[in-house]
């Protein structure tokens, strides 16, 4: 399995190309979408929707398959309160305009105390 992150950035973004060089040689694709998520002050009321639609348009730009999950990041150790109150909600939202859109499969990729609270 490859695992690389849809950067939003022209330069540092994932090509078409690599992706279907990957399937070619038998690999799946884990995809990440982090614009940042590095401290409890991106996940505001609002910001999962505008990822869910900009990961959704990045991974139709990239052909990536309607069944491949793609992972949101949580980028720094948030615990109890933080994860309730911010990155809960943040996922919420994520999965509710994902399931409008029609897109992907969504998932988490963060600290054990993150991922282990979204799977309850």
């Amino acid at each position: 399995m490859a695992l690389s992150r849809l950067k939003p950035r022209i330069q540092r973004r994932m090509k078409g190309c690599r992706l279907l060089e990957s399937g070619e040689v038998g690999f799946g694709i884990a995809p990440i979408w982090q614009t940042s998520a590095n401290d409890a002050a991106y996940f505001i009321s609002g910001r999962g929707t505008t990822d869910a639609q900009a990961a959704h348009t990045r991974a139709e730009a990239l052909g990536i398959p309607g069944n491949v999950n793609i992972y949101f990041a949580v980028d720094f150790g948030a615990f109890g309160d933080t994860i309730d109150d911010l990155i809960v909600p943040y996922f919420q939202e994520l999965d509710a305009e994902t399931t409008a859109l029609g897109g992907n499969p969504i998932g988490v990729y963060g600290p054990r105390a993150v991922c282990n609270r979204m799977e309850q």
